[in-house]
């Protein structure tokens, strides 16, 4: 039944070619033009595009709002015509990695549209560069066009390298493995893209429109409210900055030891579990469902009234809950579909029900723990049920927070030890909905000989196929029925096989041709067989599974826990047993180890460039040994936000670390081309910190505006990515410091 009504239900599925938005609105068209006889109705539910339609709305929105931040500070910062051509580069940069990602046959997700936001930022940092630059060369008094070509080259080919230092830092991203891989693969190439076409926007087309705008000539043609800004930037340099700075310079080992120290308090931060690691955090749900499982043969009336209970005690739950607080507003419900059998199975058992709400909305106001805690609680027991599974739907990969395989050739051993890891897991606080793949099937007659019948001459073969022929009959001819073909079966009439004692009585021919009963033959005995047989790699196996209530709990550890000395006791014991980790542990476990294979290639290209372009092996390691202060602001604004690490924490630790290099690439550039020009390297590294100060925290200011919108996001839409936001934005923030303070001295 959906909503209270009858229903046929039709799922329509689509190919991986197609795609999801599309097919929706078809469906709906269909469904809104469709006319139904009296009575009866259309209606689209389980629709698994309305989540995607949500985020891609909630990603737009924040990107719109990110963009408008980053134009504000560039008009901040920088003259309004200058920040209006660099946040040119922007619509241009976006426009033409879509005609990119559509040619590649790329396709648009979650990750994908975090690329574009998170990029808002990232693209104009190389036009900042340029930009500042030639507004620098034109308050010196050079005519436009000489500041426009002067500013550009001075600093290209600082620009080229920390662009295609950051795309080497994306494309680990690509090659993460597992689902997960899947999902974020489109993530660098929508960077990279766009990166690529700022970086020729801003050599080629910036210069042009900086060349022919009016921008001021010297310092007293500065709008007022920028002058003030530059004031307070002067006096924040020559007060603050410069006097640490130097006092920096003459104290290197006390920064050292400040670094070091910092780095050791982040590590015992993670190891501490003060900022535990979930891999997939459990998110709000945009669905409830629940099913009761019956043994084989119950009635079907008897799985429907404890299905039509279960739903009625929701609806119980649903007036408490799910209103307003003056209960006349709307119930947050939008679905309700009860089942019995629904997945169409042989002989299911199973009654289901699907609850399902807005997403982004309901959450905000009811936790779907809570929800779920008072529906079991309200429940209560259900006699003669085998099991009763509560639980949400979302579309996170990875499965169970528990998943763990048994393999072994005697199924009883498996299950004993199966069935001691299930003991030991409910001991565990916030370990809920623990069961395995087991299942009872159909009550099965199981034959065992007797001594006496190896000498009367009869195998467990023949009797077995004797008994075969008698209940199932053997087929004796085939009979034409028009086009068909008919199978004619001899075998017992049915007042014949009604009863065991009839079973008992069935005459069995021995070896000398003399019949006996199959009582005197062999051991008939009643008893439950399996629902299903599972096999991996060609051994028995039982899974079981667990969900974690990560308010309580944290996976990682609890499976650390059980890995430990009771599992391999326990494994030690039973022997032929082996165990495996599945579901979200595997997919971790891959997930992690490519990425940081991954990470580590890409370091290594980044020192080779670096190494080319610096002509020095010391210098690539001064960039490379900035990018670890970003770890240490990644995980210190988890623990500021709240927020456990993630897998998409890694990944936006991993994307920062491109970010954090460009600034150090064009800070050292610019000592470089100071010694170049005769300048002592005391002088030098004075001179590039004070004058490299703001181009750096602005394209710094920019990448943390283009995301700070999607950080405080409180749609539950926006859950998953907002550790992502928070690695990239609090680890610049701190990258930043380190690289005004470490990279000089």
């Amino acid at each position: 039944a959906l909503d209270d009504r009858p229903v046929m239900s039709i799922k329509i599925s689509m190919t991986a070619d197609e795609d999801m938005l599309t097919i929706r609105e078809q469906v709906a068209d269909y469904v809104a033009t469709r006319a139904m006889p009296p009575g009866y109705d259309l209606k689209t539910w389980d629709d698994y595009s309305k989540p995607a339609r949500n985020r891609l709305d909630l990603l737009s929105r924040n990107g719109v709002y990110g963009l408008f931040l980053v134009f504000g500070v560039l008009s901040l910062f920088l003259d309004p015509r200058l920040a209006f051509w660099v946040a040119l580069g922007i619509p241009v940069s976006v426009f033409g990695t879509c005609g990119v990602m559509l040619a590649a046959g790329a396709t648009l997700n979650i990750y994908s549209m975090f690329a574009f936001v998170m990029a808002l930022g990232i693209v104009v940092d190389d036009a900042i560069v340029i930009a500042e630059n030639v507004y620098a060369h034109r308050l010196r008094g050079r005519t436009a066009l000489e500041a426009a070509v002067d500013g550009t080259i001075e600093v290209a080919p600082a620009v080229i390298n920390s662009v295609l230092t950051s795309v080497i830092t994306f494309l680990p991203l690509a090659y993460v493995s597992g689902q997960t891989g899947k999902e974020i693969g489109m993530m660098p190439l929508g960077l990279t893209a766009m990166l690529l076409i700022s970086l020729a926007q801003g050599l080629f087309v910036l210069p042009c429109h900086l060349a022919r705008s009016r921008l001021p000539g010297l310092p007293e043609d500065v709008p007022g409210f920028q002058q003030a800004v530059q004031r307070a930037i002067d006096r924040f340099v020559d007060r603050i900055y410069t006097p640490v700075l130097r006092w920096t310079l003459a104290h290197p080992a006390v920064l050292l030891a400040g670094s070091l120290s910092s780095l050791l308090v982040t590590a015992g931060l993670f190891y501490g579990g003060f900022t535990p690691f979930v891999a997939k955090p459990k998110l709000d749900w945009a669905f409830l469902y629940t099913y009761i499982e019956y043994p084989k043969g119950t009635p079907t009336s008897t799985i429907d009234a404890a299905t039509k209970r279960l739903e009625q005690t929701f609806r119980e739950v649903e007036e408490e809950d799910l209103r307003g607080d003056d209960g006349n507003r709307p119930s947050l419900v939008q679905t309700r579909f009860r089942s019995v059998g629904y997945h169409n199975q042989l002989d299911n058992m199973r009654g289901e029900i699907y609850i399902g709400f807005e997403p982004g909305q309901f959450f905000a106001q009811k936790s779907s723990r809570e929800v779920i805690a008072k529906w079991r609680e309200r429940a209560g027991d259900f006699p003669g049920a085998e099991r009763i599974v509560f639980w949400g739907i979302n579309d996170t990969a990875g499965g169970r927070a528990i998943e763990l395989d048994l393999l072994g050739h005697d199924i009883d051993e498996i299950e004993s030890v199966s069935d001691q890891i299930k003991q030991r897991l409910a001991s565990y606080d916030g370990v809920y909905d623990i069961r395995d793949s087991r299942g009872p099937g159909k009550w099965e007659m199981k034959l065992s000989l007797k001594p006496v019948a190896e000498s009367l001459g009869v195998s467990l073969d023949q009797l077995a196929r004797t008994v075969r022929s008698a209940y199932h009959g053997v087929e004796a001819m085939r009979l034409q029925r028009g086009r068909h073909e008919v199978k004619l079966m001899v075998r017992y009439p049915r007042h014949q096989r009604r009863s065991l004692h009839q079973l008992n009585d069935l005459h069995i021919r021995t070896a000398d041709g003399s019949e006996v009963p199959l009582r005197e033959l062999a051991e008939v005995t009643v008893e439950r067989g399996y629902d299903d047989i599972l096999r991996i790699d060609q051994r028995r196996a039982i899974t079981i599974t667990a969900d974690i209530d990560q308010e309580q709990a944290n996976a990682t550890e609890v499976i650390a826990d059980l890995r430990g000395e009771f599992l391999n006791e326990l494994l030690d014991t039973h022997s032929r047993v082996t165990a495996r980790w599945e579901g979200q542990q595997k997919e971790t476990r891959e997930s992690v180890s490519s990425l940081w294979f991954g990470y580590l290639l890409a370091l290594c290209g980044m020192f080779a460039l670096l190494t080319l372009e610096f002509r020095s092996y010391i210098q690539p390691l001064i960039v490379l040994a900035v990018i670890p202060f970003g770890f240490v602001g990644a995980v210190g604004g988890h623990l500021l936000m709240d927020q456990v690490l993630t897998l998409n924490s890694l990944f936006g630790m991993v994307t920062l670390s491109g970010i954090v290099a460009n600034d150090s690439i064009v800070l050292i550039d610019f000592i470089n081309r100071r010694l170049d020009a005769g300048d002592s390297l005391d002088h030098a590294v004075m001179t590039a910190g004070r004058r490299r100060l703001r181009p750096v925290v602005l394209t710094s200011i920019t990448t943390v505006a283009a995301v700070l919108p999607l950080m405080f996001e409180r749609n539950t839409q926006a859950q998953e990515l907002i550790p992502m936001a928070i690695s990239v934005s609090f680890g610049l923030i701190v990258a930043t410091v380190w690289i005004l303070l470490l990279v000089p001295a």
